[in-house]
């Protein structure tokens, strides 16, 4: 933005300034600008520019003049700065200089009559009473009902109570909070456990893990693929990376022309535990409630070709 240009001529200052005495604050209220660009002018047109001590003459302050309103007639600062028109900080000012003692708020209100006691406005009858402690009897204030030393037993007696949390049921940790039953985290293990039940929500979080861990085949799963699309060639393909995921489990090779038909590769030594056996069990029941017939090849039997071809020939054509 682009500053205004004031055409400020010197006879317009020489005739508002010296001539009728204006001050600069004045004159930039008749233009509607600021101060600078008038003071400015001035140093411009080497004008002499008034001191405060002339400034102050023009209002006539000087001693004898505050010692008559200020001390005989007891006028205050306000009073004496808006006879003159100018500012009670100026007033204030000359009488620090003078040395005239400036009255306190207490001697300059001692002249005004103020209602007090039952006069006042603000007068409660039940504020002068006498209030005594619910508990000891001893005499106190307004607008308590126990004195300091009976009000300090009992939030001793509440802070104690607060000390004792409950536990929490399942690993037995101090809890925050009264209504609580759990601590966070076997809160966090109960809702799980809920919502794994759900098998939509079990295969979203299933298919999130999988597609972020980035499976590949394993070199028994690359054989056996391979092997399949020699004997029957694009009818199953390989699904273990975590593209179908049916009850939270995920199978290895699936058909892909119509038959609800499942290949899973079990290894020696894994799928022959007991946490593995009854977890292929549950896999095998979830793949039934979804219409699919399995297929189950173990990795000894890969050895031996023949017998393979046979097996998987026969499950194909049922």
């Amino acid at each position: 933005m682009k500053k205004k240009k004031y055409n400020i001529s010197k006879k317009f200052l020489i005739k508002e300034y010296i001539k009728n005495k204006k001050s600069m604050k004045q004159i930039a209220k008749q233009i509607k600008c600021s101060i600078k660009p008038i003071r400015n002018g001035l140093i411009k047109y080497s004008i002499p520019i008034r001191t405060k001590s002339e400034v102050h003459i023009k209002y006539k302050i000087f001693k004898s003049f505050l010692i008559k309103k200020y001390i005989r007639d007891k006028e205050s600062i306000y009073k004496i700065s808006k006879e003159i028109n100018c500012n009670a900080s100026t007033i204030r000012a000359k009488l620090i200089k003078y040395n005239i003692k400036i009255r306190t708020r207490s001697e300059a209100q001692k002249g005004i009559n103020r209602p007090s006691g039952k006069n006042h406005p603000c007068y409660n009858p039940e504020k002068h009473k006498e209030h005594y402690c619910i508990d000891c009897g001893k005499k106190i204030g307004y607008g308590s009902k126990r004195c300091s030393s009976c009000a300090n037993k009992i939030s001793g007696i509440r802070r104690r109570k607060i000390k004792t949390y409950p536990k929490c049921l399942i690993c037995g940790k101090m809890l925050s909070a009264y209504n609580c039953k759990y601590c966070k985290s076997c809160f966090g293990k109960i809702r799980m456990i809920k919502n794994w039940k759900n098998f939509n929500f079990r295969n979203k979080i299933i298919k999130a893990s999988m597609e972020a861990r980035k499976l590949k085949p394993n070199n028994i799963e690359k054989e056996l693929h391979q092997f399949l699309s020699r004997i029957l060639y694009k009818q199953y393909k390989f699904v273990g990376d975590g593209k179908v995921i049916l009850g939270g489990f995920n199978p290895d090779f699936i058909n892909c022309n119509g038959q609800k038909k499942i290949i899973e590769l079990y290894g020696d030594y894994w799928h022959n535990r007991e946490i593995a056996n009854q977890r292929d069990k549950r896999r095998l029941t979830t793949y039934k409630k979804y219409g699919y017939k399995t297929l189950i090849i173990w990795e000894k039997e890969l050895k031996n070709k023949t017998i393979l071809i046979k097996k998987i020939l026969g499950f194909h054509n049922e």
